[in-house]
């Protein structure tokens, strides 16, 4: 038997790349739909078993592999994170800011955050913020003004 090659035009070429990149962005628009429609449910899930309200009692952040749920801390660990950056001129490491972002996660397990923290280490840091905007209890309309 012998085998027959095919071979690809230019054009033939740049219609399966473009099919295949077309693909990969419907994949993720409806991957984040799911998120966000998994963020309304949590949203509703936490408001109620917080008996709290989103953006004063607990935030949700928006992340590439899912949302990620924080639970406003208590002060003494919100005292540590702020003492944490003084003892590092305004920037906290990497051990201060998990200590004080994994103690605050109510969404994903705690496994999965730690994981998701490991490979995308900036979301740590914008958790921590978060955290820090939970503890300063202004609205976020009136941020800035």
């Amino acid at each position: 038997m012998s085998e027959t090659k095919t071979h690809e035009t230019a054009e033939q070429k740049r219609e399966r790349i473009r099919a295949a990149n077309e693909a990969r962005r419907v994949a993720m628009q409806k991957t984040a739909e799911a998120f966000r429609d998994l963020e309304e449910e949590l949203e509703d899930k936490f408001s109620r078993d917080l008996d709290g309200f989103r953006g004063k009692d607990f935030e949700i952040v928006s992340s590439l592999e899912g949302p990620v749920v924080l639970r406003r801390t208590e002060l003494v660990a919100y005292k540590a994170f702020m003492g944490s950056m003084k003892a590092a001129d305004l920037f906290p490491s990497h051990e201060a800011q998990s200590r004080y972002v994994m103690g605050a996660v109510l969404f994903p397990e705690s496994d999965k955050a730690a994981n998701l923290f490991v490979r995308f280490p900036g979301l740590l840091t914008t958790c921590a913020n978060v955290l820090m905007a939970l503890h300063n209890g202004k609205a976020k309309d009136a941020e800035g003004k």
